[in-house]
């Protein structure tokens, strides 16, 4: 088995660009990995993908760590580390996804079965695609406090027990709504 392609795959979202990694081979086992950065540097982030190709191209996906430390090596001559180190990662879990398919398993078994069997999941940045984006998905809006208190109650509503957002990015809508 040998990778063939590595294809960044760009979703846009309600404050950035999602990058997903899809890598291919020769046998039609395809990996993902997601490496979004939400800071505006999506094309640099590209361009770290497009640097790293270079060192699993042509290679045996399932040689994991060897293709880590392949594309350790280069980075090592970035001056940019630290995102080629992230971008390395992303690979490295896709080329994980392609080992586990190959093999017929679960990822998670790979790494010594799983730790539970049951899991707690908040629903994250509801609020956020609310204040952004409520329109084009035919949601409710989130505009003042009262809307929050009202997208609380739907959480609960849904099953879970926590929320999770970022409203310090959204401040200006909740300033002259009273805390309840």
């Amino acid at each position: 088995m040998k990778i063939t392609k590595v294809e960044p795959i760009m979703c846009d979202s309600a404050w950035g660009v999602w990058i997903f990694i899809k890598v291919q081979t020769d046998e039609g086992v395809t990996g993902y990995g997601e490496c979004s950065d939400h800071r505006g540097c999506t094309y640099g982030l590209l361009g770290c993908i497009k640097d790293l190709e270079q060192a699993v191209i042509g290679k045996d996906p399932r040689e994991v760590e060897k293709l880590y430390a392949d594309m350790y090596k280069l980075a090592q001559a970035s001056p940019r580390r630290r995102g080629v180190e992230s971008h390395r990662r992303v690979l490295t879990v896709a080329l994980w996804d392609i080992k586990s398919k190959a093999l017929g398993m679960p990822l998670y078994e790979l790494f010594g079965g799983p730790q539970q069997t049951k899991l707690k999941v908040y629903w994250g940045h509801c609020g956020l695609y609310r204040t952004r984006i409520a329109d084009l998905m035919k949601i409710p809006s989130v505009k003042k406090m009262d809307d929050l208190y009202d997208l609380g109650k739907e959480v609960v509503k849904k099953g879970l027990l926590r929320f999770k957002d970022q409203y310090h990015v959204h401040r200006r809508a909740f300033r002259s709504s009273p805390a309840r």
